[in-house]
């Protein structure tokens, strides 16, 4: 019986041919996939340092973040082991950082910061509506595009950009517009969007 079993096994292995290699990667803006997972997390705490006090020069709000999300105390958070309110206060800190980033989206600097975030706190998997929203504007460019392709969109109102994950191609206008008028969830977000980043201490140029 064993044997038997054993055979069968072997033949089935043999008629799915040989298994994949597993490719050790990280999610990534700045790297390829294969090549993030070689970079320390402290190199990328340097860059994003860099890209912070870039941004801290053409916009005074980004002043607070240098503590609360890149301090090297950062370099010891693990989102898996924080408490509720941890997260909750992370989550925060994230949203706000997001909200001003929006203007400077486009910015070689924001994309620095937005490194670290990826890998430090997870951002495009846990953040992803801020995350959206943050480049939303920018849609119709290759950098939204680079963006969405690390997004964790599953049971999210953004699902409907999943072919745009596999294509790497950014969203005209028209095709967003529409969404908009058929799909009440993805409206509400642009909305959510646009009411959040029009707060005091949030405006934004772009919404």
């Amino acid at each position: 019986m064993a044997s038997a079993l054993a055979q069968q096994l072997q033949q089935l292995s043999a008629a799915q041919g040989p298994q994949e290699k597993y490719v050790k990667g990280k999610a990534s803006l700045l790297f390829d996939y294969q090549k993030a997972a070689d970079v320390s997390a402290e190199t990328l705490l340097g860059i994003a340092q860099q890209g912070l006090e870039a941004l801290a020069k053409a916009d005074k709000r980004f002043a607070p973040f240098p503590e609360s999300l890149f301090s090297r105390a950062s370099l010891t958070i693990s989102r898996d082991q924080l408490t509720k309110e941890e997260n909750a206060q992370l989550n925060s800190s994230v949203k706000a950082f997001l909200h001003v980033l929006t203007n400077h989206f486009l910015a070689p600097a924001a994309f620095q910061a937005l490194e670290y975030c990826i890998r430090r706190y997870q951002v495009h998997v846990y953040n992803v509506p801020d995350l959206l929203l943050c480049c939303l504007p920018y849609h119709a460019t290759p950098e939204f595009a680079r963006v969405v392709a690390l997004l964790q969109l599953k049971g999210s109102a953004w699902e409907w950009l999943a072919p745009c994950q596999q294509s790497g191609a950014p969203v005209p206008r028209p095709l967003l517009v529409r969404r908009c008028v058929n799909d009440q969830a993805v409206l509400r977000e642009v909305c959510r969007g646009a009411q959040a980043l029009g707060q005091p201490g949030f405006v934004s140029k772009t919404f």
